[in-house]
């Protein structure tokens, strides 16, 4: 069975459990990076000061690049929810290890102009890193391809 870490923002939580559940129907295994033991303390950093201790930090980033280094490939969420950490694990996983990362690129949602920025519609670093798709249909279709040409 094929693996899947599954990059996306913390408070696209929901839309990643979405987006799980769909990778999930198609016989992959999903490493969804909020869905560990530890979650529960984390929110509740989050919820109130929101600084997370070094010990802590050293714990998540440890852990999600193994979590990375494990599985086949990544599904990364670009969404208007702006994540560093999303952004570190692409890097990570296409320019470290050489993996491949489907992403489903949602900045241009009307909140964000790409081109009023200076750059076409897909940013420069994530077309170049990434197989991207605009739509959720496009993105799963290109996973299955994947998954049935490398099985």
């Amino acid at each position: 069975m094929k693996s899947i870490y599954l990059a996306h923002p913390y408070r696209e939580k929901e839309y990643g459990m979405e987006i799980m559940r769909k990778l999930e129907a198609m016989d992959i295994c999903v490493v969804n990076p909020f869905v560990r033991g530890e979650q529960e303390t984390y929110d509740k950093v989050i919820r109130t000061s929101g600084e997370f201790s070094m010990d802590m930090c050293k714990e998540i980033v440890e852990n999600d690049l193994r979590k990375i280094d494990e599985v086949d490939a990544v599904v990364a969420l670009v969404l208007p929810t702006k994540s560093i950490g999303t952004y570190m694990e692409i890097f990570y996983t296409a320019y470290v290890l050489k993996k491949s990362v489907f992403c489903l690129y949602k900045l241009n949602d009307g909140k964000f102009d790409s081109k009023a920025a200076g750059f076409g519609f897909i940013h420069p670093w994530i077309k170049y890193l990434t197989s991207t798709y605009l739509t959720e249909e496009k993105l799963l279709e290109a996973v299955e391809r994947w998954k049935t040409a490398n099985e």
